[in-house]
């Protein structure tokens, strides 16, 4: 009696483990897989300069992700952006390979490089008026306006890089805050 219930049961069983090792199995690489793949490569590459190839791909993604109207549901005000993004939102970035907190630390970033470029303008433009004048107090606003330029305290290469695309990124912002 024993022997035939388990024969009775023997399918079942088998099914059941046969479904087990079907869904174990990974029959398709999906675009989310490769995603992850990609996303974890460029991950170990992160710095906290962004890199010129950052800044041309940032360039590229930037109008298309605002011509889709994603943008205003994002709480750029939170640590992490990345608990605020919808689904729509989601694919987005991993079919263009893009991590959302990368994204937008680059688009913080450029921001304060921008911001930084017009302050060394503005107190160099100080400087230089000031350079002729040999007064205590020409002297103490041409010390003021050297460590106002140190102060930033971003490196050089990225101030260089962004001001080679300052008008592409002036316009751009300008377009698509």
């Amino acid at each position: 009696m024993v022997k035939h219930n388990f024969k009775q049961h023997l399918p079942l069983i088998l099914g059941v483990l046969a479904i087990i090792t079907v869904v174990k199995c990974q029959v398709v690489e999906t675009s989310w897989h490769r995603a992850d793949g990609i996303m974890s490569e460029k991950r170990s590459n992160y710095r906290e300069q962004i890199s010129a190839d950052e800044l041309n791909e940032f360039m590229k993604r930037w109008p298309e992700f605002n011509e889709l109207g994603l943008l205003k549901d994002i709480d750029l005000s939170r640590m992490k952006v990345s608990e605020t993004l919808s689904w729509k939102m989601r694919w987005w970035f991993v079919y263009r390979h893009w991590d959302a907190e990368r994204f937008f630390y680059v688009y913080s970033r450029l921001l304060k490089l921008m911001e930084e470029l017009k302050v060394r303008r503005e107190a160099e433009s100080i400087i230089k008026h000031l350079s002729s004048r040999k007064d205590d107090l020409a002297l103490q606003m041409i010390k003021l306006q050297k460590k106002r330029i140190r102060a930033q305290g971003m490196s050089a290469n990225e101030l260089l890089l962004v001001s080679s695309h300052e008008k592409e990124l002036n316009k751009m912002f300008k377009q698509y805050p």
